[in-house]
């Protein structure tokens, strides 16, 4: 369905597909919905201004499936402008990110809401990665990071979160929207970092091993990784203005001053160390803050 209104709603899951140029990939994605063993869900499809067949593409499959819905934006507003978009014009027990050129197993979706439904403390529900070529051929799989292993109280998991999140591909799966409830998305590079953050500290993290996320490897992208960002080829890489990001969402969920304060320079040391690291006196702190938390990486 061509969609005028500006929100959705769905009594359990919304699964959003931002999009921008993917006329050579979404028809392999949105079939991979189509065909998926759980059917009460729906689409909502955000269009960057595509200048392909995006569009046409997206449209035909709305015009047979009354679960998919189409918006087009009237100019690009950015990858995570879209993303943000679809999130907070949408209203779901469940959400979930799904990129316009992965695929789902086709059990994929019906597994991860038995589990976000079966257990009340579990606030994300994630696959390992197989990784797919342009040809959508097998390459090779990974763990996405091993979320579900980072353990402690929230404070501690999301300090070691800071350290430990690596492959982000858990952000493009099923999450309880309550989690998120208060967060701030912000459209800065490692953004999809404070949003697993967040969810690690909120509560338990499952990952599934019988089905897989396909991820699509790009050999050559067209654009940089900010320009996909922001829509703008002259936005450069800000660690400082992620970094603020990061701290100011902590800083959301800790009611106590000070301990807002001690943790977030704690928090400020361990990613400046990560992705800056131009301070020797920093990274040694970093250094003694893994060892004393014991963050083996």
């Amino acid at each position: 369905m061509i969609h005028a209104s500006d929100f959705f709603v769905h009594p359990q899951l919304i699964v959003g597909i931002p999009c921008f140029n993917e006329d050579k990939y979404i028809g392999e994605t949105l079939t991979s919905l189509i065909k998926q063993t759980l059917k009460d869900f729906i689409v909502v499809i955000s269009d960057n201004a595509s200048t392909d067949k995006t569009s046409l593409i997206c449209k035909e499959f709305c015009s047979t499936d009354n679960r998919f819905y189409y918006v087009c934006q009237p100019k690009n507003i950015g990858a995570g402008n879209n993303f943000t978009y679809i999130y907070q014009n949408s209203s779901s027990p469940y959400f979930m990110f799904l990129g316009a050129h992965d695929v789902l197993d086709l059990e994929f979706l019906s597994i991860h809401m038995s589990t976000l439904e079966g257990d009340r403390d579990c606030v994300l529900s994630y696959s390992s990665t197989q990784w797919i070529d342009e040809s959508s051929k097998n390459m090779y799989t990974t763990g996405g990071s091993n979320l579900e292993a980072i353990e402690g109280s929230p404070l501690v998991r999301y300090i070691k979160s800071v350290v430990l999140i690596d492959e982000c591909t858990a952000i493009n799966q099923v999450f309880r929207r309550k989690a998120l409830e208060g967060l701030n998305f912000e459209n800065v590079i490692g953004g999809d970092h404070i949003v697993l953050s967040r969810l690690i500290y909120k509560g338990k993290i499952n990952k599934d091993t019988e089905c897989f996320y396909k991820r699509r490897d790009f050999q050559v992208r067209p654009s940089t990784q900010m320009e996909r960002i922001t829509g703008s080829r002259e936005q450069k890489i800000d660690y400082y203005a992620f970094i603020n990001a990061y701290l100011q969402d902590f800083y959301n969920l800790r009611n106590n001053y000070l301990e807002k304060s001690l943790l977030g320079v704690i928090i400020y040391i361990l990613l400046r160390d990560r992705f800056i690291s131009d301070n020797l006196i920093i990274r040694k702190i970093a250094c003694f803050i893994k060892f004393f938390l014991n963050i083996k990486k």
